[in-house]
């Protein structure tokens, strides 16, 4: 269950992200961005960005690294060990639908 919300969120996070970037690619720069909205200028958001982003970058990295451990412990000869598996996206609920990390 863990690992299924865990991919919900990121996949939630990828689709904000997309539009955040969707949005900035309307604007010749961040500045002119910045002139119409001036959240988007603001110190606070920016770190708040920044930290989604961080997170989304290590939480795939990590998912990655565990998944490769599992293949190698599986090709060990260590078939009958249990392994935490990612959901593939899109998740299928009827609400979600994007690439995996």
């Amino acid at each position: 269950m863990c690992s299924l919300n865990q991919s919900k969120a990121l996949y939630e996070i990828s689709s904000l992200l997309k539009e955040l970037e969707n949005v900035e690619e309307l604007y010749p720069s961040g500045r002119a961005l910045g002139i119409d909205y001036p959240l988007y200028s603001s110190t606070k958001f920016n770190d708040r960005i920044k930290a989604i982003v961080c997170w989304y970058n290590v939480t795939c990295l990590l998912q990655l690294k565990i998944d490769i451990i599992g293949h190698m412990l599986v090709s060990l000869g260590s078939k009958g060990l249990p392994w935490p598996t990612w959901p593939p996206w899109p998740i299928d609920d009827g609400m979600y639908r994007a690439s995996s990390c």
